[in-house]
């Protein structure tokens, strides 16, 4: 899901930038700012739309008009709440649905006293305001990785009144709960490991707090990547698909390894500037595989190698039948992608490598299709007789 006002606007209000702009009225700030003689404009340019279009950060006050141009405030009473210490219009695109913002925040909050999700700064659970930006962190990175968020569970208010444990109905057994479940459990581990093997002298380090903030976006990239195609696929069936976009992942993947290998290296570089004891290259080899940097992925990598090489041993594969296929000759891509087809190897391939396979199968599919071609007009050409 696209979480940018602007888009959003555009997409469903029908609006184009320049008219949204007309709906924004120049503050008496602006107007203080322009020189003598300047021409003094009415409302925001089609320019600086276009620039928050993109990205850039938009000033609270122009968002709160923005959530109000878009109607979402009169779609979810939530939101008549934001004031410019709170709002938050990817929160308000995100929940907008099902107006289940407070039921998500309240959600996670529990799992997160559950698992014990600790604030690095603070060295303490997450609490109030840090709780609450953590929560809907996480559920922008999953939307940013192409997850599909779900409808928040809802408010278990008749049973167990007064056991506090039960204050959700138990949510559908589905891939995407099951997911966030495995979140959790996994951040609360690897944010043992580094409390542990991160030299104290580190921990004041600029980088090394950037690092544990990229924890819940490593776990995420990284148990994404241990889902098969076939799960995927999956997946993306209703009524509780866990993707909306898979193809957002690898993008998301490449980034949050692209953050991680850096703090590392920048880590590295000032522990050796600061000469720190028990600091060496295996630590932040560690690192590099506890928190998802480059080194997971050339781990896990080696591991889908090992069991397609289990499938494939010596031009060898059976298939469900228990038959047999002896190769011939030299083995090249066609052989493999022959095989590949013959048993059930999606299971076996990541997201990564099966697209790489399909990209295979276009290439000789479209390579059959010209030589058919061909074929076709020599056929043709052969069968003109030549005028005399």
């Amino acid at each position: 899901m696209n979480l940018n006002i602007i888009d959003y606007i555009i997409e469903n209000k029908k609006l184009n930038q320049a008219a949204i702009g007309k709906l924004l009225p120049v503050n008496e700030k602006v107007i203080a700012k322009l020189k003598k003689g300047e021409k003094q404009p009415t409302h925001i340019s089609q320019a600086q739309i276009s620039k928050w279009k993109q990205g850039i950060k938009i000033p609270k006050v122009r968002e709160l008009e923005l959530i109000s141009i878009a109607d979402l405030d009169d779609v979810c009473t939530e939101f008549n709440q934001f004031t410019l210490d709170n709002v938050d219009s990817r929160w308000a695109i995100l929940t907008a649905e099902h107006c289940d913002g407070e039921r998500w925040l309240d959600y996670l909050k529990d799992l997160v006293y559950k698992n014990q999700i600790i604030s690095f700064e603070k060295n303490d659970v997450l609490e109030g305001n840090d709780l609450k930006d953590w929560s809907k962190e996480l559920l922008y990175s999953l939307n940013n990785a192409g997850v599909y968020i779900h409808k928040a569970p809802e408010y278990d208010c008749l049973s167990h009144p007064d056991d506090l444990g039960a204050k959700f109905e138990k949510y559908p057994r589905s891939p995407f709960f099951e997911f966030i479940d495995t979140i959790f459990s996994e951040v609360l581990r690897r944010q043992k490991l580094a409390i542990n093997i991160i030299p104290s002298g580190l921990k004041k380090n600029k980088n090394y707090l950037k690092l544990i903030g990229l924890i819940t976006d490593g776990v995420i990239a990284m148990e994404l990547e241990k889902i098969s195609i076939k799960d995927i696929e999956d997946y993306l069936k209703k009524p509780f698909p866990l993707f909306s976009d898979p193809m957002k992942l690898f993008s998301f993947q490449l980034d949050i390894k692209f953050e991680i290998d850096k703090c590392i290296t920048d880590l590295n570089q000032t522990s050796k500037n600061s000469k720190i004891d028990l600091v060496n290259n295996e630590l932040f080899d560690k690192l590099s595989m506890f928190l998802g940097g480059s080194d997971w992925y050339e781990w896990n990598d080696e591991i889908h190698d090992q069991k397609i090489e289990s499938i494939i041993d010596e031009k060898t594969i059976p298939n469900d039948s228990n038959k047999n296929y002896e190769l011939e000759g030299n083995f090249d891509s066609k052989d493999h992608l022959r095989l590949l087809d013959e048993v059930d190897s999606d299971k076996y391939l990541s997201f990564a490598e099966r697209k790489i396979t399909d990209q295979l199968r276009k290439q000789e599919k479209d390579i059959e299709e010209l030589h058919k071609k061909v074929d076709s007009l020599l056929n043709h050409l052969s069968s003109i007789k030549p005028s005399t």
